[in-house]
C-alpha cells in the first residue's frame, strides 16, 4: 500500500472517521447497533470514494485496519520515551488527527475492530506499517542527558515538531478536546470575514462564562 499523501482529501476523511464513534468508541451504544454502525460505515465510504473512486467496503476497511496499526505504533513509541522521560517525536503526518483514538487503542493495543477485514499475516503489516510510518526515532531528551541521533531527518519547519510535541504529549481524551476538534472542523471551513467574527464572538462567551456571567440569552442568533 502506499504512503498517505498530506491532502485536503485525506483532512476530510479523518474528521469524517472523528465524527462517527459508531466506527471506532467500543463504549458508545451506535458501536453496538450493527445497523447504525453500517449506516456509519456507508458515510465514511462516500467521503473515501473521494481519495480513491474505485474503493469499496473491503478496501476501505482494510486501509483504516493499516492506519490504525500505524497510529498504534507511534503511539507506543511516544509512550516509551515519556516513560525515560524523552520526546519521540511522530512521523506520520496525521498522528495528531488520530489522537481521539488514544483511548481506544490503549484498551485493546493489539485487537484490530472486529468488524474489518485484517491483512492476510503479519509480515504484510509490518511492511505496510515500517513503510508508512517512515521509522524514524528522533528522540529528544527532556531533562539531562545525550540525545539519540537520526539517521537522516527530512527537512522540515522549525514549528512543526513543536506542534507535533505539544499536540501528543496527553493522549488522554476529556469533553473539552472532544467538543474542540469538532469546533476546529466547523471553524476551517469558514471564509477569513466569519472566522474572525466566531473567534471573537467565542472569546467574548468565554470570557463571561469565566466571571459567571453567562446566561442563556447571551448568544443573540441574527434575525
Amino acid at each position: 500500500m502506499s504512503a498517505i499523501p498530506q491532502s485536503d482529501r485525506w483532512q476530510d476523511f479523518f474528521d469524517t472517521y472523528r465524527q462517527l464513534p459508531a466506527l471506532w468508541r467500543v463504549s458508545d451504544e451506535q458501536y453496538k447497533n450493527l445497523r447504525q454502525r453500517k449506516a456509519a460505515y456507508e458515510k465514511l465510504l462516500q467521503c473515501y470514494k473521494k481519495i480513491d473512486g474505485k474503493a469499496n467496503m473491503d478496501s476501505m476497511r482494510r486501509k483504516i485496519n493499516g492506519i490504525r496499526t500505524c497510529f498504534r505504533r507511534e503511539l507506543r513509541k511516544v509512550e516509551y520515551n515519556e516513560e525515560l522521560n524523552k520526546v519521540y517525536v511522530p512521523h506520520l503526518w496525521y498522528f495528531n488527527e488520530l489522537t481521539f483514538l488514544c483511548d481506544e487503542v490503549r484498551k485493546a493495543p493489539d485487537k484490530p475492530d472486529e468488524s474489518m477485514n485484517e491483512f492476510k499475516d503479519d509480515e504484510e503489516m509490518d511492511h505496510w506499517s515500517e513503510s508508512e510510518t517512515k521509522v524514524f526515532d528522533h528522540v529528544l531528551p527532556t531533562s539531562s542527558g545525550s540525545p539519540v541521533e537520526p539517521a537522516q531527518l527530512e527537512q522540515t519547519s522549525p514549528e512543526e515538531p513543536l506542534l507535533r510535541m505539544s499536540s501528543v504529549s496527553h493522549c488522554s481524551r476529556d469533553e473539552a478536546a472532544i467538543y474542540a476538534e469538532g469546533w476546529a472542523t466547523s471553524y476551517r471551513k469558514l471564509d477569513e470575514k466569519n472566522k474572525l467574527l466566531a473567534k471573537k464572538a467565542i472569546e467574548e462567551i468565554l470570557v463571561l462564562g469565566q466571571l459567571n456571567k453567562l446566561e442563556f440569552n447571551s448568544v443573540k442568533m441574527p434575525s
